[in-house]
């Protein structure tokens, strides 16, 4: 990951994202792959970064789950909070977050295996626990919400 802190005009040297426990695919150096998610992440109003990352848990099925990442230092550092998706049939990943005006963590999931549709997940306690996923309904991907819009 890169960032800027003055708006774009310089950026810090690149930030190693961690590895997640029960990745199932290694790097080049026969180590778990580190956490990735193509999905937007969210900065709470406390300062919070909050990352929905997809962790391979069954390679030759190719079936990813989210779990989320919870950052207290703009980045540098994260730590595991909890599971977002999963399922045994079906795959979760490119997963953005929104939090409502009430605090609420609201995760937008793509899916496979459940005809393409939308699912979310609620966290009302600062990304601790997501409720069960669910059908919204809505097919296409992936899914985003700009909370300026």
């Amino acid at each position: 990951m890169l960032r800027s802190v003055d708006g774009g005009t310089s950026w810090q040297p690149p930030i190693l994202p961690p590895k997640c426990d029960g990745e199932f695919y290694l790097d080049i150096f026969g180590q778990p792959i580190r956490a990735y998610n193509r999905g937007a992440m969210c900065e709470a109003l406390t300062g919070r970064l909050y990352w929905v990352v997809a962790v391979n848990t069954n390679a030759p099925r190719g079936r990813t789950e989210t779990h989320l990442m919870i950052s207290s230092d703009k980045g540098s550092t994260w730590k595991y909070s909890c599971p977002v998706a999963q399922d045994p049939k079906a795959v979760f990943n490119e997963t953005s977050l929104y939090e409502t005006p009430s605090g609420d963590l609201i995760a937008f999931l793509r899916t496979a295996g459940l005809d393409d549709h939308l699912c979310i997940a609620r966290s009302t306690d600062h990304g601790r626990s997501f409720s069960e996923m669910g059908r919204c309904g809505i097919q296409g991907n992936p899914f985003y919400c700009d909370a300026a819009a």
